[in-house]
């Protein structure tokens, strides 16, 4: 019997040898200050039996605490006052290259969003430690103090990315919040799209956290890359003061489906209706809207039960295979609680054509995978990419991992391949890799 594995999550960090696929990310608000929640979650299920297997949770070790790893204010004009990373000081690197990106990008952040007579904080401090929230970045607006999880980071090219994308994020809920009257709330959706529209602005709109509404973010009401990329495209359309207008009106309390009637001629759901005809709006996030109509929410902040109510309609909708998926997703062996990644887990297992992972297990039932003999145990592990799974462009392919009892020195890959959303998954490529990844045989594939 084949067990299957599945991780879904954001890290830039791996658990086991892999066949070159890696994980992404999502985000959450934190009441202490705003997150983002980029931490992987895992999950298992079998291919026959109810049993779980536990995927190792994502993670990086940290050392000891150096004797110094503190560095000093090099000048009162910094707007990085300090940066300590004494409980990660294997990032070092990442350190120095956050006080030089957040000296030089704090100016423009508040050029963007900060208007006449509103003074957001001149200096912030910046902690690189393990959050106990696995959110990958928190600000705390009050302590003027931006936390980053060591956990979620390395020194690479591909982790820097995300750090700069989340750091500028993070900053700018400091601009965003600094005028703001102590108990005064701004709209969930709106301040999360708001603070990921800064890094469209200033870093770009490729690569992580693409601006898209999907499986995750349905809609502008959800913040984060779906509002940011509806405020992208708000601005094409009507130019970039309309966002600046925008900001001030929201801050106060203003309505803002009246700001848009006015600044625009037409009223949100106009805007909405026009924003879904394009390429930024995915198919997911129709199935991901139709799924939080039959939950009954809607917005960012979901009802408490939301997660009870999550579950029973799996029990009542999902075939077996999903529902073993959903139910063994897990964080550092606990549970998943957050509803919208086990939506989002849901959504990829049912999407029309199903998914790679299914359909691989379907293969090895069928006719054999190769590689691998009839009456061999082992297990499938496949790390499902969030920007990869969201993106719904075609051709897509998936590589996944099997691993076979008794040769822990191998990993058997299997890329799936899939031309367009009518047709279905084909095993395009198979090969045995050592544990270093090197590719050590490759197998013939079935036509």
């Amino acid at each position: 019997m084949f067990t299957a594995a599945f991780a879904l999550g954001e890290s830039i960090l791996s658990p086991v040898p892999q066949c070159g696929i890696q994980a992404q990310g999502h985000s959450r608000l934190t009441r202490r200050g705003r997150g983002h929640n980029l931490a992987v979650k895992s999950m298992s299920t079998t291919r026959h039996a109810p049993s779980i297997c536990a995927l190792l949770g994502l993670g990086l070790l940290t050392t000891g605490c150096a004797t110094v790893d503190r560095e000093p204010i090099t000048s009162a004009r910094d707007a990085v006052r300090e940066v300590d990373f004494r409980k990660a000081p294997e990032l070092k690197a990442l350190a120095d290259h956050a006080r030089e990106f957040g000296n030089e990008t704090y100016p423009k952040i508040c050029a963007l969003f900060a208007e006449t007579g509103v003074k957001p904080p001149r200096q912030f401090d910046l902690v690189f430690k393990p959050l106990k929230s696995h959110n990958t970045g928190e600000s705390a607006v009050e302590a003027q103090r931006i936390y980053m999880n060591s956990a979620s980071l390395t020194n690479t090219a591909e982790s820097r990315e995300m750090f700069d994308k989340v750091f500028v994020h993070e900053m700018a809920h400091l601009v965003l919040l600094s005028d703001l009257p102590r108990g005064a709330r701004v709209d969930f959706g709106w301040e999360e799209g708001l603070a990921t529209y800064a890094y469209y602005k200033l870093i770009g709109t490729n690569g992580w956290g693409c601006p898209q509404c999907d499986y995750r973010y349905p809609h502008y009401r959800t913040g984060y890359t779906c509002a940011g990329a509806f405020l992208l495209y708000v601005e094409s359309r009507f130019g970039s003061n309309i966002i600046s207008q925008f900001k001030v009106e929201l801050l106060k309390g203003r309505d803002p489906d009246a700001f848009f009637a006015r600044a625009t001629g037409k009223n949100l759901v106009e805007l909405w209706a026009d924003f879904q005809t394009t390429a930024a709006f995915k198919p997911g996030a129709n199935e991901a809207l139709a799924l939080s109509l039959a939950l009954g929410f809607m917005g960012a902040e979901l009802p408490r039960n939301a997660l009870a109510r999550f579950n029973k309609y799996v029990t009542q909708h999902a075939d077996d295979f999903v529902k073993q998926a959903v139910k063994s997703a897990n964080l550092d062996g606990k549970g998943v609680r957050d509803v919208r990644s086990l939506m989002a887990v849901y959504l990829y297992f049912t999407q029309p054509g199903g998914s790679a992972e299914k359909a691989w297990m379907d293969v090895r039932e069928k006719d054999g995978a190769p590689g691998i003999v009839q009456g061999e145990h082992g297990a499938l592990a496949a790390f499902l990419r969030y920007d990869e799974i969201a993106s719904q462009n075609y051709p897509v392919t998936r590589t996944l991992n099997v691993t076979k009892r008794g040769d822990s020195s191998s990993v058997y890959c299997y890329t799936m391949s899939r031309d367009s959303a009518a047709s279905g998954w084909k095993l395009t490529r198979a090969w045995r890799a050592g544990a270093d990844g090197r590719v050590t045989e490759e197998f013939p594939v079935p036509q």
